[in-house]
């Protein structure tokens, strides 16, 4: 019996699945090129995945290949090469009902996995062609399904019918690790399921996929079993609600033994307290509550020879004999703890004498250590005001020596640029080191910010607004370095949300010219002179710059240097990590300018200041 994928899967618990798009085939790994995803698929090994849940997120592991499908290479590739890092997460869209979605790339937002009609395999923005339906298998309506009436009721009580115990007719009584069989409550045997291994069957004879190994351990008090077929172990996990035969052997496998009478028990999950394997009327192997449906009985085959015997009774013996010594040694640490506890008593007596000496002699230090402490915060006292009074003199000579009278123009242009990012305190510090001019302070460098001893935050304000003061306030033009074009501006219609593509020139027309606005602390915006609107560089990379009416978060821009040419920039917007970038001109000679990530050639401009 095959399982089928037709139930839907809701994204609720870890498990296999196949995903159906949207022109009516499956995709797989390609069988040819296991690394390659493509939509040719049917419901085969090649097409089933592995659901893994994390949070809001999912990962899918390809059960042929066990690697993950992943988006990557800046959002421009999609493989089945993961290894289940954070290329491989994907967010899930819920589209008509809780299994038909759409998968976005957690990493490289408006990036979803698509299908063709030909049944390629691409990467989407979020269409038609990216719809996927999730299917599931479900193990017991197909076992229901493919029950055949005629042959002997399944569900029986086992005082109704008469069991064929096979080789395994000796009443296990979980004293040693055997290979056992598993009889339940509803007259049959525990088995792995023969089309599905990772899942408990109820109806099983004693051959090879009902056979288990038992693990005894804590004095044959807890139990593992393993099952001899798949070699997987029975577990119970899932926050206490899922049974299955696909565990390693850690504590989801670890079953309490509750004797019922002779070799009937039920096992209680150690980890989920009372919750119990049981097998209900209706077939369902499942999570019970520890009533008649969880009992199991066990049988093993019989010895062969006495060995087993001679062997428990030689167990026993020694077992008697540890016990023996053990209960002596625990006589001869009482009485070790009994002197040692006299000689403590009298160890803590003579602390306690030690520790009241300590003390006072304590108290006697901080005494004097106060007295000390109080006449040297007198003199640093004295000494503060004597500073501040000499510091009060130089500042009214700096100050004299700095006002407006005695300040050059362009020292007074240096002392309006200060004020207008709030570091006006570090005007006699600039003028004293030279920088008493726009042209020096667009190189001034983070190495002459720190010699000047100006705190670190205050460099990090002061490194991004020096390279705009040269231009603050002037009409600019923006020339590609990679293409040697001036980026243009296009006329805006009246609507307020209207916006406008960019362009470039080979020459340097009117529309090419742009106002350096200063908006604080090294941000500006840029407006087109003969248009209007301010520049915008986009969230979303690739996508087009533009014009637009209004300024918002992404025309809020910073220059940044890439030569030692004050006047080589790369225009970044802060808010959105993007920089401005001159594609390549079509055989057209059209160029457009759209987002980047990174700096390269393409990010590169010149600035000409235009009178």
């Amino acid at each position: 019996m095959s399982v089928e994928f037709d139930t839907p899967y809701f994204f609720k618990q870890n498990q296999p699945v196949v995903l159906k798009h949207h022109h009516g085939k499956y995709i797989r790994v390609n069988p040819e090129n296991p690394n390659e995803p493509d939509g040719h698929g049917g419901t085969g090994e090649h097409s089933i995945w592995l659901c893994e849940l994390e949070g809001d997120l999912i990962k899918l592991k390809n059960q042929f290949s066990q690697k993950f499908l992943r988006i990557w290479q800046n959002g421009q590739n999609i493989d089945v090469e993961g290894g289940g890092g954070p290329f491989t997460l994907f967010k899930v869209h819920v589209v008509e009902s809780p299994n038909v979605v759409r998968l976005e790339s957690e990493r490289f937002v408006g990036r979803f996995i698509g299908v063709s009609e030909h049944g390629k395999v691409h990467i989407g923005e979020g269409g038609h062609n990216c719809t996927i339906k999730f299917f599931r298998q479900n193990i017991v309506e197909q076992l229901i399904k493919h029950h055949d009436p005629f042959q002997q009721p399944v569900y029986d009580h086992l005082d109704k019918v008469q069991v064929n115990l096979g080789d395994f007719t000796a009443q296990y009584k979980f004293k040693r690790n055997t290979e056992v069989v598993i009889l339940h409550s509803q007259g049959e045997f525990l088995r792995v399921n023969p089309d599905a291994l990772q899942f408990a069957d109820p109806h099983g004879g004693t051959g090879e996929y009902a056979q288990w190994i038992t693990e005894l351990e804590d004095d044959n008090k807890l139990i593992r079993l393993k099952s001899a077929k798949s070699g997987k172990y029975l577990r119970i996990h899932d926050q206490g609600n899922v049974l299955d035969v696909n565990g390693i052997g850690g504590d989801f496998c670890v079953f309490r033994i509750h004797e019922i009478s002779g070799n009937s028990i039920k096992l209680e999950s150690v980890k989920f307290i009372g919750r119990f394997v049981a097998v209900h009327p209706n077939g369902l192997v499942s999570v019970g509550n520890g009533g008649a449906n969880c009992a199991l009985t066990f049988f093993h085959k019989p010895l062969q020879d006495d060995s087993f015997i001679q062997a428990e009774q030689q167990q026993l013996a020694l077992q008697a004999q540890m016990e023996a010594m053990r209960i002596a040694h625990e006589q001869e640490i009482k009485h070790l703890e009994e002197q040692r506890k006299l000689e403590l008593e009298a160890q803590q007596q003579q602390l306690h004498q030690e520790e009241q000496q300590l003390l006072q002699q304590q108290q006697d230090i901080a005494r004097r250590q106060q007295e000390e402490y109080q006449r040297q915060q007198q003199l640093a006292l004295e000494a503060q005001q004597a500073a501040i009074q000499k510091a009060q003199q130089i500042a009214q000579q700096v100050e004299h020596k700095f006002d407006d009278q005695n300040l050059s123009e362009e020292a007074k242009i240096i002392k309006q640029w200060l004020e207008s990012i709030q570091m006006s305190q570090y005007l006699s510090v600039f003028l004293q080191n030279g920088f008493d001019r726009l042209s020096s302070v667009g190189v001034i460098t983070e190495s002459d910010l720190e010699k000047m001893q100006i705190s670190l935050g205050h460099r990090k304000v002061l490194i991004v607004a020096a390279h705009l003061a040269p231009y603050a306030g002037k009409k600019i033009a923006l020339r590609s370095m990679n293409y040697n074009t001036h980026v243009s501006g296009n006329k805006l219609d009246h609507k307020k949300d209207a916006n406008a593509d960019l362009g470039a020139h080979k020459n340097l027309e009117d529309e090419c010219v742009w106002l350096c606005n200063q908006i604080g602390e090294g941000k500006m915006t840029l407006s087109n002179v003969k248009h209007g609107g301010y520049l915008r560089v986009p969230k979303i990379i690739d996508k087009e710059a533009c014009t637009q009416h209004e300024v918002d978060d992404r025309c809020e821009l910073h220059f940044v240097p890439v030569s030692a040419h004050v006047d080589h920039v790369a225009i970044f917007c802060p808010n959105n990590g993007n920089y401005l970038s001159c594609k390549e001109p079509n055989l057209f000679g059209h160029t457009t300018l759209v987002a980047k990530p990174n700096i390269g050639k393409q990010e590169c401009f010149s600035i000409i200041i235009r009178p």
